[in-house]
């Protein structure tokens, strides 16, 4: 017998546990929630939070079909590309990251990361990879002294 599922008015997402559940979600959607009027981000009262939001997007998908045109270029480094029209101005210019700082490496005790910038006065550690590599799989770049490290470690 097939289980129905009930449908809580998203085209584009399914509720799947209860870590998020599908009554917050809409609540959400609709603003109903704290913290999602446009005083408590620094917009004036003229400027509506959901075309901010508009503004942003459309800033993200202008950023990304550029990306997407020129990391096909064989004349033009992928991994550059990536990382100067896609992933630096989408932090920057998108999300707000208005110090990101690159500085190649952090320490950690004994332990040695490959960490591409730094943000949120040198709060927020980023590593920044293209679609060259797979999130899933240790890469030689990402290592040290021979080894090969995931991205994710």
């Amino acid at each position: 017998m097939a289980v129905k599922r009930k449908d809580h008015g998203f085209t584009a997402l399914r509720v799947e546990g209860g870590i998020l559940p599908a009554e917050y979600l809409q609540s959400i959607a609709s603003l109903g929630e704290t913290n999602q009027k446009g005083a408590d981000y620094g917009l004036s009262k003229s400027l509506a939070i959901k075309e901010e939001i508009a503004r942003f997007w459309r800033i993200a998908n202008d950023l990304h079909s550029l990306y997407r045109k020129r990391r096909e270029r064989t004349d033009l480094d992928r991994g550059e590309v990536g990382m100067s029209e896609w992933l630096i101005p989408f932090l920057h210019d998108v999300l707000g990251f208005a110090d990101l700082t690159p500085i190649g490496e952090a320490r950690h005790g004994e332990r040695l990361f490959k960490i591409a910038h730094k943000a949120c006065s040198d709060a927020v550690p980023m590593l920044l990879l293209t679609n060259d590599y797979d999130l899933d799989k240790a890469d030689a770049r990402l290592g040290y002294e021979g080894r090969r490290q995931a991205p994710t470690v």
